[in-house]
């Protein structure tokens, strides 16, 4: 099973997270899947291309280094900006004059209205707020259906769920070296 999903339709490229999965093979898995496509010559070129979905910056990165010669210009989706309910896309990548980067391209694409859960965990120091919230993430992430979290995370005291997955791989890469 693949840690990431992408998908041309038409002039837009679905992509969107799989199974949980680290960064680096979240990145493998999105190479491999590019790769894929460009050897099925899946990526016809043109003029515009829109990304819709969630990827993280790697994987942007990845999109764009693999894909933005093919076409004059790529623009990606943003939720936060354009018409209630419509899909509007912010050009990234332009090489021509007839697409500037920022420009915002609205569609007819309706985008469907999502319940906004915000959640705020406090406490004092070392009392389990950042592991309780890696822990709902992870429960979330678990789920098929859900969408992917968007955690906001202010660690002033320097704690935080980083430490334990940063001490697993430090420990991964000792004994590999």
């Amino acid at each position: 099973m693949s840690t990431y999903h992408i998908k041309l339709e038409g002039d837009v490229l679905r992509v969107k997270f799989g199974t949980p999965a680290n960064g680096d093979q979240i990145v493998r898995d999105a190479a491999a899947r590019l790769d894929e496509m460009i050897a099925a010559e899946e990526f016809k070129g043109g003029r515009l291309l829109k990304v819709d979905g969630s990827a993280s910056l790697a994987v942007g990165y990845l999109i764009a280094h693999k894909i933005s010669h093919l076409y004059s210009a790529i623009a990606i989706f943003d939720p936060k900006i354009g018409r209630k309910g419509y899909k509007t896309f912010i050009v990234a990548i332009s090489h021509t004059p007839a697409y500037k980067v920022g420009e915002l391209i609205e569609t007819d694409e309706t985008q469907k209205e999502k319940p906004i859960v915000k959640v705020v965990l406090c406490g004092p120091p070392q009392s389990g707020k950042s592991c309780l919230r890696e822990g709902l993430k992870q429960a979330i992430c678990s789920i098929a259906s859900a969408p992917y979290p968007y955690v906001i995370t202010a660690c002033p005291d320097g704690e935080g769920a980083w430490f334990s997955p940063s001490s697993k791989k430090r420990s991964r890469i000792s004994k590999t070296t």
